[in-house]
């Protein structure tokens, strides 16, 4: 991986009209501000990675016995799986993701119960960076979790991207959409329009490394 953020920058710049072209360090028109595009730049860069699932972060969470909450890694965006092993076991069992309504349907129980071991995870609609199990494990053990994690941040100072440079152009079209949605003179929703197009082509193309095409 070897393209800058300042190489991004410049790009951004020419293709909005900036009449100066530097890196990202100066926006003549001041429609836009150097912090506001880094900001639009790394948010389209999490969203990517997020949406895309191609670059996953794992880790191990050590779950005490009758733990129900156990924290998320600081740095955590989306889960992708999440397995169990119990205290001197020696598998991993899968747990999939379930909602608190279908939890309540099928285990009215769990909140007050527990159980040999987890059956379900949750992680939407929580307090940040927590996760819920269903129900909580009689003894200790470890949660494996595959997740998609916070990107590097671009800071205009030559920093590389996390995605891979087949897939920052895609990044760039994102924040290009996202800088042309901004309500004043400059606004063109249609070329916004065309920008997401060509984001979500790459969030496409993305899967397609990972799951193969159908």
């Amino acid at each position: 991986m070897a393209v800058t953020d300042q190489q991004i920058l410049s790009e951004i710049q020419y293709a909005v009209l900036e009449p100066t072209i530097d890196g990202g360090a100066t926006w003549t028109s001041g429609m836009w501000s150097a912090s506001e595009v880094l900001d639009y730049l790394n948010q389209r860069q999490d969203r990517f990675l997020k949406e895309s699932q191609f670059l996953t972060s794992w880790t191990t969470i050590a779950v005490s016995a009758g733990q129900i909450k156990p924290s998320l890694p600081t740095d955590w965006v989306a889960t992708v799986r999440v397995s169990w092993k119990a205290s001197g076991g020696t598998t991993f069992l899968k747990l999939p993701r379930a909602d608190t309504w279908s939890a309540d349907m099928g285990l009215p129980t769990w909140p007050t119960t527990t159980g040999t071991r987890p059956q379900v995870y949750m992680d939407a609609m929580l307090q940040t960076l927590t996760m819920l199990l269903a129900p909580a494990p009689t003894g200790a053990g470890t949660l494996s979790l595959y997740y998609v994690s916070t990107s590097d941040p671009l800071t205009g100072l030559g920093e590389i991207f996390t995605v891979p440079d087949e897939f920052v152009p895609y990044v760039k079209w994102g924040a290009i959409g996202d800088m042309l949605t901004k309500p004043g003179r400059d606004q063109d929703l249609k070329r916004a329009e065309y920008c997401e197009i060509r984001f979500e082509e790459g969030v496409t193309l993305a899967k397609s490394w990972i799951e193969g095409w159908e």
